[in-house]
């Protein structure tokens, strides 16, 4: 499921739907740092969830001042998604 959304570095980072993304600029989502807004290509929907974890990569380095090569990048958001999608990784708040 995809939030409407995220807080990343003390910031709340809507999820938002914009079409032809991918059409447009050659790829499924982006992050705008100006408007602290990510967005996905509803096109590519079987690829959200990857997607969007590359773009919390994104958020996170303007957040926190990184820099990481875009490769990079990519990487972790396609590295992360297959750990957390194969090992049924879900996070909930665990009361004491």
């Amino acid at each position: 499921m995809i939030p409407d959304k995220i807080k990343i570095g003390g910031f709340d980072i809507e999820v938002k739907f914009k079409e032809d993304l991918v059409v447009d600029r050659q790829h499924g989502g982006e992050y705008s740092p100006r408007e602290l807004t990510i967005y996905l290509d509803p096109a590519l929907e079987k690829r959200h969830g990857e997607i969007l974890l590359h773009e919390i990569i994104e958020a996170l380095c303007d957040a926190y001042d990184l820099e990481i090569d875009h490769h990079h990048i990519m990487a972790l958001g396609r590295g992360l998604y297959q750990v957390l999608k194969d090992n049924d990784i879900k996070f909930r708040d665990v009361k004491p």
